[in-house]
């Protein structure tokens, strides 16, 4: 059955138009507005004496099947313009900085000289991660390791913060533990390091402290973070 519905235009003449199944127009045929009145009122005078029309019936369950159709329609549209956008909206990207620390395990070398060192190996620990601490100062801390070759076998990212050691005469060794991603502290970073990493085919990040990445709350190194996002250094 063709729906039915009448395009008032505010003039005597207006047009009514059938939609098809699918809620297409399929004719726009002018009628008289105030004959269409007249038929209405003697729809409504025939109903409340009780003599229902059933072209008025008709007329009015017509418009709400269409209408019915539309809302169905529409509300089918809209789930599937939901469904793809849920279907194609992706995930921030992480930057290879960001992606380095979301490891289980890390080796971490130092010296005593990167006080940074201390807190990212804090806040490693706190995150639940194993963390393997080569200590190279004078007075190493308790249970630290004291050289890299002590390293267990399975670890694949290691962060240096050396200077009293050139770092460069640690990757060799690092990289025959398995370690393939390597973090130079900031201001570490020696040619020597970086041909090596080079050399031996690691990732190595440069040029920006961990705690960059490790720090949260209001601290100097959030701060510092704000600053490398509005720069675009982060």
């Amino acid at each position: 059955m063709n729906d039915t519905i009448y395009d008032t235009l505010g003039c005597d003449t207006v047009g009514i138009r059938k939609y098809n199944r699918r809620g297409r127009i399929k004719s726009n045929t002018p009628v008289n507005v105030k004959n269409q009145e007249k038929k209405k009122r003697k729809w409504l005078i025939k109903a409340e004496e009780g003599e229902f029309s059933w072209l008025c019936f008709l007329e009015i369950f017509s418009y709400a099947a269409w209408e019915s159709r539309c809302i169905f329609y529409i509300n089918k549209r809209i789930s599937l313009i939901q469904n793809l956008i849920g279907e194609f909206k992706m995930e921030p990207i992480k930057s290879e900085r960001e992606s380095f620390w979301d490891a289980k395990a890390y080796a971490i070398v130092t010296d005593h000289t990167k006080p940074a060192i201390k807190w990212a190996i804090s806040e490693l620990k706190n995150r639940g991660k194993n963390v393997y601490v080569i200590d190279l100062s004078e007075n190493p801390e308790p249970g630290s390791l004291r050289n890299v070759s002590e390293l267990p076998a399975g670890l694949d990212r290691a962060v240096l913060g050396v200077t009293k050691t050139d770092p460069g005469d640690l990757i060799p060794v690092l990289q025959e533990k398995g370690i393939n991603k390597v973090w130079l502290h900031w201001k570490t970073e020696t040619q020597k390091a970086l041909e090596a990493c080079r050399g031996e085919g690691l990732e190595c990040m440069t040029e920006h402290c961990p705690m960059m990445y490790l720090g949260g709350g209001l601290s100097m190194h959030g701060v510092h973070r704000v600053i490398a996002k509005m720069t675009g250094k982060y």
